[in-house]
């Protein structure tokens, strides 16, 4: 029970933005125009365990974004022995950044509950993705005009779950940590790292893939709203 929670971070990719579905769409598109012989199921599920690793080590820095752009595609082609060259890398890369804002799918339920929540909550995203696509998957869907900003990692120059993020998110929203709770997919970066800043964390789960007792966990935005206002009010 913390009747001071006034204020929700969210996290936007496999949060709130259906991630896998949008980037899946998005291949499909492009595999179609490049003539890439490959079935978009089976991509996919060698793309993204190699994707995940990649952005890991992005969010440890360890590389940088062009790096992760580039070399998740060329070891998904590698472990599918699909036969490619440097063009198409290329093509279906720049393809990618510039297609995959066009796909607007969100988890089920999401729009309805932002939307209702911003009547009584302050929103803000804060997201590890990179700042010239993630204002663009929101943009003309039914929640761009329900968070009061949008913190990007790239920006602040710091990824999650780094303080510094939580500190700059919390500085601009105007808000103490005890006010705020953050929910996102990822134990590592949304969960831990706002329950090390002193936020309130809920830890959306959509496959069901965990059982800890960090915080509180979710599998549907159709229960966030009971489950918020039975913990938190």
């Amino acid at each position: 029970m913390n009747p001071e929670i006034n204020t929700l971070f969210f996290d936007l990719d496999h949060t709130l933005w259906d991630f896998e579905k949008n980037s899946a769409l998005t291949f499909k598109l492009l595999f179609q125009k490049h003539k890439v012989d490959i079935e978009i199921d089976q991509f996919m599920k060698v793309y993204r365990p190699i994707n995940r690793a990649y952005w890991k080590k992005y969010r440890d820095g360890a590389i940088d974004k062009e790096y992760l752009r580039y070399n998740r595609v060329r070891e998904t082609f590698t472990a599918l022995n699909f036969d490619f060259n440097e063009t198409l890398v290329v093509d279906i890369v720049e393809g990618y950044i510039r297609y995959l804002t066009t796909f607007k799918h969100m988890f089920p339920h999401v729009s309805e509950v932002i939307l209702r929540l911003s009547s009584t909550y302050d929103l803000y995203i804060v997201t590890n993705g990179f700042k010239e696509v993630q204002h663009k998957k929101i943009a003309e869907t039914p929640i761009e005009n329900c968070f009061k900003g949008l913190i990007n990692a790239d920006e602040v120059g710091y990824k999650k779950p780094h303080p510094a993020i939580f500190e700059h998110a919390l500085e601009l929203a105007g808000k103490r940590p005890e006010q705020v709770l953050m929910v996102g997919d990822d134990l590592e970066a949304d969960v831990l790292g706002a329950l090390n800043c002193g936020l309130h964390a809920m830890h959306f789960d959509p496959l069901k893939e965990y059982s800890h007792h960090k915080c509180p966990i979710f599998n549907c935005f159709s229960d966030f709203e009971e489950r918020l206002v039975s913990l938190y009010l």
